[in-house]
């Protein structure tokens, strides 16, 4: 999938998920979006490339910070991957049972290759930091501190784990 049309179908996917959800504005421009049981996620309106998808356990923040716990759900990412794969490609494309093969084949080679992908289910918990400028992780708890200390997150900001 080309980068443009990936970014373009995360874009449809923010605001659909959007729809009845429960929205908490955070700092840069990231929101927290809640739709129920697994689906906690977090986006940034202004950059596409920059989310936490399911499941952010919690988050915590200051003016220069925003901390973010996640506990990647498998079931979630194969979902978010095959709706941005059906939003792409048209409609006659997805809708028999040979190409309902083909989704998810595309689904799982995406989940098995893509070093992003490969990065959120290394750990069983993933830590985040965001700046303004820039999303930082997946980290496990060491590279996480490292981060922490590299950055200059202050020490009365944790995450409570």
């Amino acid at each position: 999938m080309k980068l443009p049309t990936y970014l373009l179908c995360c874009l449809l996917s923010f605001s659909a998920c959007q729809q009845g959800a429960a929205v908490n504005e955070l700092p840069f421009g990231y929101e927290y979006v809640d739709r129920g049981g697994y689906l906690k996620e977090i986006y940034k309106s202004t950059d596409p490339k920059q989310f936490v998808l399911a499941r952010v356990i919690q988050y915590k923040y200051n003016m220069q910070f925003l901390l973010i716990l996640q506990e990647p759900i498998l079931s979630e990412h194969l979902n978010h991957i095959a709706s941005d794969i059906n939003a792409t490609y048209p409609r006659s494309l997805t809708s028999t049972k040979d190409s309902v093969s083909n989704l998810m084949h595309m689904r799982d080679s995406i989940m098995q290759h893509d070093p992003y992908f490969s990065a959120i289910f290394r750990n069983k918990y993933n830590f985040w930091i965001a700046t303004p400028q820039k999303l930082f992780g997946p980290y496990n708890f060491d590279e996480y501190y490292k981060k922490r200390i590299e950055l200059g997150v202050p020490e009365g900001l944790k995450l409570e784990i």
